[in-house]
């Protein structure tokens, strides 16, 4: 699916029956971007953030012109990694001659990038 200015959230990792916090979100129906979503056991584990759209300063979010292709949300394990962000890249091969760049989220809070 092609989406023309979606609103990217920041993820975090959630607190109580979701796993994340925020994702992409279609600018026209405030809702999930349903084929960025990262699904457990056939349930949704990414929550709406909490935000009242009608509050923000529009002219305050970045406005970025480029082509994305989303890549998905980076978790802190090989195979996941491997089943739910690298499996979605086959896209690229439709989309290359826009010479998009990959969209990855890392999840605040999720010890990815912990320093050792």
């Amino acid at each position: 699916m092609i989406y023309e200015n979606p609103i990217s959230y920041p993820v975090k990792t959630a607190q109580v029956e979701y796993d994340f916090q925020g994702g992409l979100i279609d600018s026209k129906t405030l809702q999930f971007v349903k084929e960025a979503v990262l699904m457990r056991h056939n349930k949704i584990s990414q929550a709406m953030p909490e935000w009242n759209y009608n509050s923000l300063e529009i002219s305050r979010l970045p406005k970025i012109k480029d082509t994305f292709l989303f890549g998905g949300i980076l978790l802190n394990n090989f195979g996941q990694f491997l089943l739910e962000s690298i499996s979605r890249l086959w896209a690229y091969n439709f989309f290359k001659k826009f010479d998009p760049y990959i969209l990855f989220y890392a999840p605040r809070g999720s010890g990815l990038f912990k320093k050792k």
